[in-house]
């Protein structure tokens, strides 16, 4: 599956970067709190991750949650979040998932 412009899906980008770093999906479950059935489910694109849930995700792989949350609201890269959620300009595919993602980077917003 891919995203915009022929990026890969969340869930493909998702089960790239635990497999890079060795995890199982069972050790990634355990340490983001969650069965290894639904993240199983992420990363297939059967079902989206909570913005809380991302974060966590994100931060587990890799310490930086700004390019998996820019990939689940349809956006190519961390810069275009950035811009997105200081201009509140609406994301190609999901602009209550951008709203969640700016309250969660910008609670002052």
């Amino acid at each position: 599956m891919s995203g915009p412009l022929g990026q890969p899906s969340l869930g493909i980008q998702l089960r790239r970067m635990r497999r890079d770093r060795g995890l199982t999906l069972q050790q990634l479950a355990s340490t983001v709190s969650v069965s290894h059935a639904h993240l199983s489910r992420i990363e297939r694109d059967e079902k989206r991750p909570s913005p809380d849930l991302l974060v966590r995700i994100a931060e587990a792989l890799s310490g930086d949650p700004r390019p998996l949350l820019a990939a689940s609201v349809g956006l190519e890269s961390s810069e275009e979040l950035v811009t997105a959620v200081s201009t509140g300009r609406p994301s190609p595919s999901d602009t209550d998932g951008l709203r969640a993602v700016a309250a969660m980077l910008h609670p002052e917003l």
